[in-house]
């Protein structure tokens, strides 16, 4: 960690603050987990006359990739939109089959019934219709902004009934693609993985969870039935490696500085990690910190951005200037609370000095 230290008997009034971008925006590339899969049913909705309730599944897996625009804050990681771009999820072909005994009307009655789908490998390119797609505060994509286009393959659902024409719908998305609704729901997350002073490096996940049921009516004379499909699981996707600003290293951007060290003062002295803080241009020559004596003592007053402090800080406290011994300030010399100058906090928080014939105060700002 680097501690920088400033005297609040240096300081005066009267800079501006500099405005901090906080949002960045990143085009990804997400490939799909190897070893994603999901389960794939049909299940009879009414009973049997035994009484049971038939179904069958199976294994379907999934692969590809695509890309996305993902927008999120630097300094909590939350996304705040996500926009596919191109490319595709592929699921793989299936087959299910399920013999039921159905109660038919009059003159059919109780019939024994096959039932299957089969389907071919099918591509969907997952599509953002009014962009950009919104984000909510959980991370979870809004299910309206998404789609599916499905381009590739087919699927045939399909009926046999001892004694009658085969009957079958085909959902043919070669020659008919079709748009899909957004299966399940989707949430998008970003997670840390290394972070020096200046940058990070990020990693962002997005995973579809399935808990699908989708009516299919069969229809024919006095043989109409339905079938449930069903469709449960994940679809896990995850980007390649990439990088974004701290905050710190997002303030050196925006002030055309390279990698200043938090502890080197600026042409005026003041130490780049408190102007961050302050969220202050580097080229600041002075500080909205003043010190006024009352009946009290001193007070120390410090005006903090409208915006909130981008960096936590706190006061330590010596006698004599002479020694290396400062301590932190207890917190009961903090007249608006232990938190006043936590990250965050904005307004103007005063601070007093322990009784005594001398006494300093130092503001600190802790770059981690």
């Amino acid at each position: 960690m680097l501690r920088t230290i400033l005297a609040s008997a240096l300081l005066t009034t009267g800079v501006a603050s500099s405005s901090n971008a906080s949002e960045l925006s990143k085009r990804l590339t997400f490939t799909v987990a190897a070893g994603t899969a999901t389960e794939v049913g049909l299940i009879r909705p009414i009973a049997s006359p035994e009484g049971t309730v038939d179904g069958v599944t199976a294994i379907r897996s999934y692969s590809g990739n695509f890309s996305a625009d993902l927008v999120f804050d630097t300094n909590t990681l939350a996304p705040k939109n996500f926009t596919f771009n191109s490319g595709s999820i592929i699921g793989s072909g299936y087959s299910l089959q399920l013999f039921s005994n159905v109660v038919y009307a009059a003159p059919y009655g109780i019939k024994s019934t096959f039932y299957f789908q089969q389907a071919g490998q099918i591509s969907y390119s997952p599509t953002t219709m009014l962009p950009p797609g919104l984000v909510d505060g959980s991370g979870a994509l809004i299910p309206s902004q998404q789609n599916f286009l499905a381009s590739q393959g087919i699927i045939v659902t399909g009926r046999s009934v001892t004694g009658t024409a085969l009957n079958r719908i085909t959902d043919d998305y070669i020659n008919f693609p079709d748009t899909l609704p957004l299966p399940g729901s989707a949430t998008v997350t970003i997670s840390q993985v290394s972070k020096n002073t200046f940058s990070r490096t990020l990693k962002a996940k997005l995973v579809l969870s399935l808990n699908e049921a989708e009516t299919i009516l069969l229809p024919a004379p006095s043989l109409n039935t339905s079938i449930i499909k069903t469709e449960a699981g994940t679809i896990t996707s995850s980007s390649s490696n990439f990088t974004a600003p701290t905050p710190y290293g997002q303030w050196a951007i925006d002030n055309q500085l390279n990698n200043p060290d938090p502890e080197s003062p600026n042409p005026s002295g003041i130490p780049y990690a408190i102007l961050m803080a302050l969220d202050l241009p580097a080229t600041a020559s002075t500080l909205p910190i003043t010190i006024e004596n009352t009946g009290y003592g001193p007070v120390a007053t410090i005006v903090l951005p409208e915006d909130g402090l981008q960096n936590p800080m706190s006061i330590e406290y010596t006698s004599d200037l002479s020694a290396s011994n400062w301590v932190p300030l207890t917190t009961n010399y903090y007249l608006h609370g232990p938190s006043a100058l936590d990250q965050g906090k904005s307004g103007s928080p005063k601070f007093t000095l322990p009784p005594g014939p001398t006494g300093f105060i130092r503001f600190v700002s802790i770059i981690e």
